[in-house]
Formats: C-alpha cells, sequence, structure tokens
C-alpha cells in the first residue's frame, strides 16, 4: 500500500490478524473495494462482532492492531506480549517443553 519498508512489529499486526480471524471466523478488514480496504487497514478501523468476545481478547487484538508502530504492542519484545492479560493463564515455559495437552487430537488414518 504505503510501499515502506516493515520491521518486526508487522508480523505483531499479523498475529492480531490472525486472532481475530480464529476467533471470528471472518478477516477484521473487508471490503470488496479495494481502496475503501486499504483505508480500512490504515485507520485500523474494525468491530468486534461478538459479545462473548472478551475484554482481554478485545485488548490483545486491539493492541496488536495499533496502526502507529511503536505504540503497537510488540514493539516492546515478544516478552510484552506474553505478559499480557489475555495469556494470563498460559505458561509459557511448558508452551516451550510441550507439556500442555492439546484438546483435540484429530485421529489420522495414514
Amino acid at each position: 500500500m504505503d510501499r515502506h519498508g516493515h520491521g518486526k512489529s508487522v508480523d505483531w499486526w499479523t498475529i492480531g490478524c490472525l486472532t481475530y480471524e480464529i476467533f471470528f471466523g471472518k478477516p477484521c478488514f473487508q471490503n470488496k473495494d479495494k481502496k475503501i480496504l486499504e483505508d480500512l487497514i490504515r485507520k485500523s478501523s474494525f468491530q468486534f462482532r461478538s459479545k462473548e468476545c472478551s475484554e482481554n481478547l478485545q485488548n490483545f487484538i486491539t493492541s496488536l492492531l495499533t496502526v502507529n508502530v511503536k505504540s503497537r504492542l510488540g514493539y516492546g519484545g515478544e516478552e510484552e506480549v506474553k505478559n499480557h492479560a489475555w495469556f494470563s493463564r498460559v505458561n509459557f515455559e511448558k508452551v516451550m517443553n510441550k507439556l500442555y495437552r492439546p484438546p483435540f487430537t484429530p485421529k489420522l488414518k495414514d
């Protein structure tokens, strides 16, 4: 869009977009008109589509989709993201050591 280079902060933006899409089943930015879509992205104009979304999740997504890179969650490093309230029940040491059991394991035939 703006044709500027991007640093690591764009990865945090992408995590925000993916988290939104996983939770709501739709992209956070949608419009058939490309110029309107680009404007929505530039302004980070999106809405939460579910009343079931916790305040912590809303804050997590909103903080990742902050337009000002220096104000975006993650700009200060991954610890900033890991310390967000949405992850309060996650033990990242267990994650790194693969000690969590997945809530669902698909049965594969081959």
